[in-house]
């Protein structure tokens, strides 16, 4: 729960792919009728999804380091897994749109241009500059063991076990561990991919907190791994006191 001085934030922390926390989505919007509703997509990806068309995703921009990814144990599928949380192209986005719609709240697309992304990301596997394939096979060779988190993420997957992975990263806490994890190999993408967003995705949710009819409230849906970064810009903004946990529905 973000708190602002006209109009309290429900932000939700979703996985993807998940059918509970599309459950969730939905439950919450329902529940609290929100005047407005943001979700991490930029105007472009949600008109893909209303067209049931698939954009490109983090691992599309990656295709200069690939030759590189695909030989390292740990680095690859940790990627795969960012994107996996951070390329909004489930159901729970989905599941927002359509409760927005039938509930007649305003729909505010609160992410950044997907093509700045993606264009921020090639930059930094470049040859001009930015982290570099040679800076994370550096990076990669001195990498610590992977979190607890990754190891089963990874069993999960060869297991075949796909949805059992997709719920290990409902939780917050692992989430994080497997983002600092993949930040301490490849601090630039993390940096465009997680905290750049989570700042852009910030400010639009402090505007349309603060604006419109006072108490008619804002509903957001974002994928885990921005939970931290939003809630740690919001209180810098607002200040302590404005975020606090409330139950999962």
């Amino acid at each position: 729960l973000l708190r602002a001085p006209t109009n309290d934030v429900y932000l939700i922390g979703t996985a993807h792919v998940s059918a509970a926390s599309e459950r969730a989505v939905r439950s919450v919007i329902q529940a609290v009728r929100p005047g407005a509703v943001m979700v991490e997509l930029c105007d472009d990806r949600a008109r893909a999804m209303r067209q049931n068309a698939r954009g490109p995703s983090l691992m599309d921009a990656l295709g200069l380091a690939l030759p590189f990814l695909s030989g390292h144990p740990h680095l690859k599928p940790a990627l795969e897994l960012l994107d996996g949380l951070v390329s909004a192209n489930g159901r729970d986005m989905r599941a927002a749109l359509e409760e927005a719609d039938a509930t007649s709240a305003r729909i505010v697309h609160g992410d950044l241009p997907q093509a700045v992304t993606l264009s921020k990301l090639k930059r930094c596997f470049g040859d001009g500059g930015g982290s570099g394939v040679m800076e994370l096979m550096q990076r990669a060779a001195r990498a610590p063991p992977p979190p607890e988190i990754l190891v089963r993420l990874q069993s999960s997957l060869m297991r075949g076990a796909v949805m059992d992975s997709v719920e290990e990263l409902k939780d917050r806490a692992a989430v994080r561990a497997l983002r600092d994890y993949i930040e301490e190999l490849a601090p630039d993408p993390v940096r465009v991919v997680c905290h750049d967003r989570d700042a852009h995705m910030d400010g639009v949710l402090a505007r349309i907190a603060c604006e419109g009819e006072r108490g008619s409230g804002v509903v957001a849906v974002v994928g885990l791994a921005h939970m931290d970064g939003i809630e740690r810009k919001w209180v810098e903004r607002f200040g302590p006191g404005s975020a606090r946990s409330i139950p999962a529905l």
